[in-house]
């Protein structure tokens, strides 16, 4: 995550059809968090210790067991609020603010950048 190496970043992704989730935490560049499944798939990634956020979700049942009960949603939403001050199907109005915006060259190198070292 070199877009944005003395932060944190959050990935997440839901779809809610396919069962699919999934949250990627990036702290200083470096990988601190990343879990993800889907219902055909199972749990497909489970890298470092869990996080706070992830408690009440794994005190109900252990990560490999997340897409079996349904939870991978309630995972992302309760992950998402680390950043988002509360869960995001919860909350009343939203508005995301920007922190630090830094114009860059253009869409295409974006996704270059994004995917060069992936």
């Amino acid at each position: 995550m070199n877009l944005y190496p003395t932060g944190q970043v959050l990935a997440i992704v839901l779809h809610s059809v396919v069962n699919l989730w999934g949250y990627s935490l990036y702290a200083q560049g470096q990988l601190v968090r990343s879990a993800a499944g889907a219902s055909d798939d199972g749990l497909f990634a489970n890298i470092g210790a869990p996080l706070p956020e992830e408690s009440r979700v794994l005190d109900m049942c252990s990560i490999e067991n997340v897409d079996e009960e349904g939870y991978g949603g309630d995972l992302v939403f309760d992950v998402a609020s680390r950043f988002l001050g509360g869960r995001i199907d919860a909350l009343e109005s939203h508005t995301l603010a920007l922190s630090q915006y830094e114009k860059r060259s253009g869409f295409s190198s974006l996704v270059k950048r994004l995917f060069a070292r992936a």
